[in-house]
């Protein structure tokens, strides 16, 4: 089978094996891979397939589609006298996946409309991050969503069912709407690939500078209230200030949340870590 890579004359791949992997952006899609070996007898092709990256595109010969490469390694080499010989690569090529555009999401049957999108993906889970531009009414809409342990998301257009998960930290939206009166939010939804033992995962340093100044400001107000209001609250209220226990039966948790996660640009922060 011949491939050939851009500027490069084509390579033979031979004893071609096929095989499937689950898809990047559609992951409950196959993609073809293609496995194989070449033989190169040339010292810059040798030098060519040695320093090839991933994700470098290549032509297959039969196929309209493109492929990247997914691994390029050396099995063998030999020279004379010095002398490039020749030598042997295994590679794997895959099926180039595009990334899937849409433009609303499904949130536990509630829908919102996305400015932007991002996948990561490792041995454990994929996490989905999302730009939402949201309205007051849909601010609130969303932030219900937060209230439940797991979650199902679609994306509308693409996925044909909705995966199951949860929502992650770092969910961080603007303090400030912007000319149509909208916040900017990100949104962090995380499937699991496989039953795995919870982790606690460390807070971000924005998640962490948000606490510490509410910590302090809560504590001061908390001092002020109870030397100034002692002839004015009923004995209950005053005992409802002083406990956390009876505190976190009057508090509204998703509010509190939803604070620590503020920051002055959402948008800049996900064009910047998320693009």
């Amino acid at each position: 089978m011949k491939i050939q890579f851009e500027g490069q004359a084509p390579f033979i791949l031979r004893d071609v094996r096929n095989s499937e992997i689950q898809a990047f952006w559609r992951p409950t899609e196959k993609i073809k891979v293609l496995s194989g070996s070449i033989k190169t007898f040339d010292e810059s092709d040798h030098d060519f397939l040695q320093n090839l990256s991933k994700k470098t595109i290549v032509t297959v010969e039969g196929s309209d589609e493109p492929y990247l490469v997914r691994t390029c390694a050396m099995r063998s080499s030999h020279s004379r006298d010095n002398n490039f010989v020749e030598s042997e690569f295994e590679v794997a090529l895959a099926e180039k996946e595009s990334k899937p555009q849409f433009s609303k999401i499904e949130i536990n049957g509630e829908v919102f409309e996305i400015d932007g999108y991002n996948l990561e993906s490792d041995n454990d889970a994929s996490i989905h991050s999302f730009l939402l531009s949201l309205s007051d009414a849909d601010f609130s809409r969303l932030n219900k969503q937060f209230m439940y342990d797991s979650t199902t998301l679609k994306r509308v257009g693409v996925d044909a069912g909705a995966a199951k998960g949860y929502i992650g930290g770092g969910n961080y939206w603007s303090e400030e709407k912007d000319r149509l009166g909208h916040f900017a939010r990100i949104l962090r939804f995380v499937v699991r690939k496989q039953e795995a033992i919870e982790q606690d995962y460390p807070a971000s340093d924005i998640e962490v500078k948000n606490l510490d100044r509410q910590v302090i400001e809560l504590s001061m107000k908390v001092e002020f209230l109870l030397s100034k209001m002692k002839n004015i609250l009923s004995e209950d209220d005053l005992a409802v200030l002083a406990s956390y226990e009876r505190q976190k039966e009057k508090i509204d948790h998703n509010k509190y949340w939803n604070k620590l996660d503020k920051i002055k640009d959402a948008r800049v922060w996900f064009e910047r870590e998320c693009s």
